[in-house]
């Protein structure tokens, strides 16, 4: 399957532009079409996270330059997830419980998507950093590097329930948490295989460069709807269910 059919093409275009609205990179639904494309996890993985990277860089610069994106509170969560992210890469487990970990993590980050992310009508506070988030960051780092992914779509459910920040906050936080340990885990993949698929993932981290600048622009202005997030939601807990089933 060559990474220039359009209808790949199309879907990492749509995936990115809606992801990057709500600070996601798109890591798990690119993981779950790649899959149902049937290619194999030394492909699927680094592709992810290649496409994440491209996406949360141009998220990451928006949301700094909006005044969003607070260093000092997102630096806990980046200590731990960096090494744990490339740790978790690197980890040399087997096709069969990598499949089973990618599709539980799939499953999980489909109805996190699902399920209402509001906030209640108390003011929020600006964010802090706080040593509780040490462990959050080590948790999701070492799962989204064993998964392939950058771990925000883990990440912000977490800050939303704990009320860290506002929309745009957890938005901005995400997107420069998925940078980093993207980043962190192609690292851990390519000391672990010394092979990165370029070649294949070029077309799709163009068409995903495009989306990821229209989602990320549209979210200064207003948050993801809801019914767009549902819709990926559901795609995502499909690949995962589909993904367990061939086990």
């Amino acid at each position: 399957m060559s990474a220039t059919d359009p209808v790949l093409l199309f879907l990492f275009f749509a995936i990115a532009a809606v992801y990057a609205s709500a600070g996601f990179g798109g890591g798990s639904s690119y993981l779950a079409l790649l899959v149902l494309w049937n290619l194999p996890l030394q492909t699927v993985k680094p592709t992810a996270l290649l496409c994440n990277i491209v996406v949360v860089a141009g998220a990451c610069w928006v949301f700094y330059r909006s005044g969003h994106l607070k260093w000092k509170a997102v630096f806990p969560l980046l200590a731990s997830g960096i090494p744990m992210a490339f740790l978790g890469a690197y980890w040399r487990i087997s096709d069969r419980t990598s499949l089973a970990v990618l599709g539980i993590s799939l499953i999980v980050a489909g109805i996190s998507l699902l399920l209402p992310m509001g906030q209640s009508s108390e003011p929020i506070q600006e964010p802090k950093a706080s040593p509780a988030h040490l462990l959050l960051g080590g948790i999701t780092g070492l799962l989204s590097g064993m998964v392939g992914i950058g771990g925000g779509i883990f990440l912000a459910p977490i800050l939303y329930k704990t009320r860290w920040g506002n929309a745009k906050h957890i938005a901005a936080a995400s997107s420069v948490f998925i940078f980093f340990n993207s980043l962190a885990g192609l690292g851990g993949q390519f000391a672990r295989n010394h092979n990165l698929p370029i070649a294949f993932a070029l077309p799709l981290m163009a068409v995903v460069l495009l989306g990821g600048q229209l989602g990320g622009r549209w979210a200064i202005r207003r948050r993801t709807g809801q019914l767009l997030r549902q819709i990926t939601g559901t795609l995502v807990v499909y690949a995962g269910i589909n993904l367990m089933l061939q086990l």
